[in-house]
């Protein structure tokens, strides 16, 4: 992931993101793709669960870079 300084720039205060909520986005998305996955892969949104599962991938990769 990249640095702050590199995607805002040199000058900029970017406010933390609380570990609280972060855990929480990633908690809501997997029981979202949980009930998502019970439905038949036939007739399963494919799209959205793979939409969804990169957004949890990028919400644990921030969680990652805030305890590192």
């Amino acid at each position: 992931m990249k640095s702050n300084s590199y995607l805002y720039g040199d000058d900029v205060f970017v406010p933390v993101i609380p570990a609280d909520v972060v855990m929480r986005r990633i908690e809501l998305l997997n029981e979202h793709l949980a009930e998502l996955l019970e439905v038949h892969y036939l007739n399963r949104d494919t799209v959205r669960c793979n939409d969804i599962a990169k957004a949890i991938k990028f919400w644990e990769r921030v969680n990652d870079e805030m305890v590192s």
